[in-house]
């Protein structure tokens, strides 16, 4: 599991430009049985674990003495360079299931876009899903070698999931799994 060193912050409000400056990221990290508490961790550190995880893998949060299993539950940006200026963590409960959502990462190649001259129409970029949080993967595989022909479709029906996991509506339950 990917892990982040985090520091307790006292800086709030507008002082919180001083943490910046020193190429650190301020934070928060809250959630059940957790007491919200402001923190801040290295910029080149949070970059490199959200490359890693996204928003839908657990990362290992040290603070203090303590290690938390949290997901990345939102990062605000910078409205001009689009660069992170705030993350906020989410302690979870290894043994309570959560509701993510879970990027799509499309492999193959169809042969509808490449012999028929098809363009490939991705309508959904993430699913909801349900699952244990060490259950929970980082993209969901989707194969989109079965589009071989024009107007051919893939539902959320056909995705296998790995196992343990299941969509917000029901629909993986009972479906094989990889």
């Amino acid at each position: 599991m990917t892990e982040l060193e985090a520091q307790n912050r006292v800086e709030l409000g507008r002082r919180v430009k001083t943490i910046r400056k020193s190429n650190r990221l301020p934070g928060v990290i809250y959630g059940e049985g957790v007491q919200t508490t402001p923190i801040s961790f290295s910029f080149g550190d949070f970059e490199k674990a959200y490359r890693m995880v996204g928003e839908s893998s657990l990362l290992k949060l040290k603070l203090d003495s303590k290690e938390y299993n949290v997901l990345i539950q939102d990062i605000s940006k910078h409205p001009l360079n689009g660069r992170p200026i705030h993350a906020d963590f989410y302690a979870v409960r290894m043994d309570k299931l959560l509701k993510t959502k879970v990027p799509f990462e499309f492999m193959g190649e169809s042969p509808a876009v490449k012999n028929e001259g098809g363009i490939l129409v991705k309508v959904m970029q993430e699913a909801e899903v349900e699952a244990l949080p060490q259950d929970l993967p980082h993209t969901l595989k989707v194969d989109i070698s079965l589009l071989d022909k024009i107007q051919a479709k893939l539902s959320l029906r056909e995705i296998i999931m790995p196992k343990g996991i299941f969509d917000a509506e029901g629909f993986f339950k009972g479906r094989g799994y990889e």
